[in-house]
């Protein structure tokens, strides 16, 4: 039985689509996958230092159409068995539409050209954010985004209503929504997607949030119960896991990685943060 379990969590003679591999939740996600037998093929606009021995890198921008395109060609045409999407942008300094674009457009229409190659038990994950949380409170708003047929659809939908899909928090409440909305269709064909909500994570894209509302803040007001912030490894475990056979019942969840911060937000037992002294729209991953 420990055995079974064990091969429950191995990606051996699996492929594996990890983007945003450069640095953060995706260099980790990529270690850990190769580690446990996976080949991993990397995609990033920049160079991944720390590419695991013998895995691919595929340079590519997942804001533009063409990038993911191409990129997609490079991939081949090999079964797919782990789609990771880690690649993401913070918001400022980036514009509402860069943001929207590489954290859900593009995310979006990767996996739109990938899944033909997407045989039965494979499985997606995303990252999206505790500035998520409320998403179900924007459906109504996010609907007609959600419902575009393409990148460049998308994108012009973005474009002509700034209002909505305003950056970071919007962008990563599209990817929950999406997850929650492919979950029936794509477990028809035994593909399985998920996704997790990061708390503060020691990653690159931190030093933009601090920019934006203080570090300060963050930790009196999200920060989550063990008194410090996640590692990069302790978001990547997680995506493993629910794109690994040991999840093969869970499609469709959105994991909070938060230290159990949400959780007590939920029944009451801390208070919901105040506003942020810059914004008021908090990234959390």
């Amino acid at each position: 039985m420990a055995r079974a379990s064990i091969r429950a969590l191995s990606y051996a003679d699996k492929r594996a689509v990890v983007t945003g591999v450069a640095s953060g939740i995706g260099e980790a996600t990529a270690q850990l996958v190769a580690e446990l037998g996976g080949h991993v093929i990397g995609l990033d606009i920049h160079e991944p230092p720390n590419l695991p021995e013998g895995s691919t890198w595929i340079e590519a921008d997942l804001a533009s159409r063409a990038s993911i395109s191409a990129a997609a060609e490079r991939i081949g045409g090999e079964p797919l068995h782990a789609l990771f999407h880690c690649a993401g942008l913070p918001g400022p300094p980036f514009t509402s539409l860069e943001t929207m674009l590489v954290n859900f457009v593009g995310p979006r229409h990767l996996t739109q050209l990938l899944l033909a190659r997407m045989p039965h038990g494979s499985a997606i994950a995303s990252v999206s954010s505790l500035g998520a949380m409320g998403y179900a409170r924007k459906l109504s708003q996010l609907a007609p985004l959600l419902a575009t047929s393409g990148f460049d659809e998308a994108r012009e939908w973005c474009a002509r209503h700034e209002d909505i899909a305003s950056g970071y928090s919007a962008s990563k409440e599209c990817l929950v929504a999406w997850t929650q909305m492919r979950a029936k269709d794509l477990g028809a064909r035994g593909i399985r997607i998920n996704c997790t909500s990061p708390g503060i994570t020691e990653t690159p894209m931190l030093d933009h949030f601090d920019a934006l509302v203080g570090r300060d803040w963050m930790e009196a007001h999200v920060q989550g119960f063990l008194d410090r912030n996640s590692s990069p490894e302790e978001q990547a475990w997680p995506l493993v896991f629910l794109n690994s056979d040991a999840a093969s019942f869970v499609s469709g969840a959105n994991l909070f990685v938060d230290a159990g911060y949400t959780g007590a937000l939920t029944v009451g037992a801390v208070a919901p943060p105040p506003p942020p002294p810059r914004s008021s729209r908090v990234p959390a991953s």
